[in-house]
């Protein structure tokens, strides 16, 4: 196994266990037993302990131990090691599976963390492939112009190595590049998208039908009778959205109503704007909604944190949910919504891709994984105010 592969599995790993084999004071074990853990060697658990503690997640007392900076935080926000870190050379001998990983790039240039979807997606992947037997040649997708086109040629030189057996995509939501890469004839998984028409590839998503249609039911039983979306600026990328919206309002035999639906871009610098004008829009609105469903955490955070600011109780005076909501990361009370396990998504995918190896099934399959709803502190019941007379 090379050093990069073996230093970034091990980096993972203690990202998504630290804290589990950390004591009740946040000290975590002795460095000898972690490295067993982790299966590394000492020399390449020390560097990845160096990592955490440059990204401030742990603190060493000399004397004492090493520590979780904060034993609250289960959650440890990841930052990646560079793209050429990230790619793990092919080896001559063994088996393995490709897989392509998005990381996201500023204007500038700059390699910002992971997402913890991804995160998570990429652990699950680990976890299940070395139960199977398996290595894993990870290389990261970066959509930024040249980049881009560099980083999609380096998966196709991976691809046509014969010790790969197949590929996971996640994330990777265009069809050209879905089509590019389904002519190498290699059996595939797509996690957190579905596959294009002529790509042969099973799906993986979190069922967001379903997602959207929980989330608007529970916000009609706690007294919601006005609930907005806000969905994709085109929402063709993800009808099932509002599917699930249009099937809730159904199912409750309520009305359905276009003018509570919008839609937004998540380019930078423009949600902001966009979701000011649309909840004054909807101000002005007869039926004023008093809740809030959306596909995006980030959309829900800027709209809590807008109607704060104008002085609006969040949840008591409007409820806001989302669609896997991060519980760490952002600053502010922790969104309401339904969570999708990632994690599992990746080891998922494991499991579908070898079953694919076994037989020639050429039939793709959507699959979806199980949610679950979490209140959050950005939903509460809706009371509505009597109007005072005075006699």
């Amino acid at each position: 196994m090379s050093q990069y592969s073996n230093f970034n599995q091990a980096l993972i790993w203690l990202r998504d266990n630290i804290e589990d084999h950390s004591n009740a004071m946040g000290q975590i074990p002795a460095q000898r037993h972690l490295a067993k853990l982790a299966s590394c060697s000492l020399g390449t658990l020390r560097k990845a302990l160096q990592i955490l503690e440059e990204e401030g997640l742990i603190v060493t007392h000399h004397g004492l131990g090493t520590f979780l900076k904060s034993s609250q935080n289960k959650i440890i926000k990841p930052t990646l090691p560079s793209l050429n870190d990230m790619t793990f050379p092919v080896d001559e001998e063994e088996p393995f599976i490709a897989v392509f990983l998005p990381i996201n790039i500023d204007k500038a240039n700059n390699r910002t963390p992971m997402s913890y979807l991804h995160l998570q997606v990429c652990s699950g992947i680990l976890e299940e492939a070395k139960k199977q037997g398996y290595r894993i040649v990870i290389k990261l997708h970066e959509p930024y112009k040249e980049l881009e086109e560099k980083s999609l040629t380096e998966f196709e030189i991976i691809l046509q190595h014969k010790n790969c057996r197949g590929l996971i995509l996640a994330s990777i939501v265009n069809e050209k590049i879905q089509q590019r890469i389904f002519k190498f004839g290699k059996p595939g998984i797509i996690i957190d998208h579905w596959a294009a028409d002529k790509v042969q590839w099973d799906s993986i998503q979190s069922n967001t039908t379903h997602a959207v249609k929980e989330i608007v039911s529970i916000l009609a039983n706690l007294g919601h009778e006005n609930i907005a979306l806000i969905d994709r600026e085109k929402n063709e990328l993800n009808p099932h959205v509002l599917e699930g919206y249009k099937d809730a309002f159904k199912q409750l035999g309520k009305k359905f109503r276009p003018s509570l639906v919008k839609h937004v871009s998540l380019k930078h610098g423009t949600i902001k704007k966009r979701i000011t004008e649309i909840y004054n829009y909807w101000a002005q609105c007869n039926n004023k909604p008093s809740a809030l469903v959306t596909f995006s955490p980030l959309v829900a955070h800027t709209m809590k944190n807008y109607l704060e600011s104008t002085g609006l109780d969040i949840p008591n005076e409007f409820s806001i949910a989302t669609i896997n909501p991060l519980s760490k990361g952002i600053k502010g009370k922790k969104l309401a919504g339904v969570a999708t396990d990632w994690k599992m998504g990746g080891q998922w995918a494991v499991q579908k891709l070898l079953e694919r190896l076994k037989n020639s099934r050429k039939k793709k399959e959507n699959l979806f994984l199980a949610s679950i709803f979490n209140l959050g502190e950005t939903v509460a019941p809706f009371y509505v105010q009597e109007e005072k007379i005075s006699l």
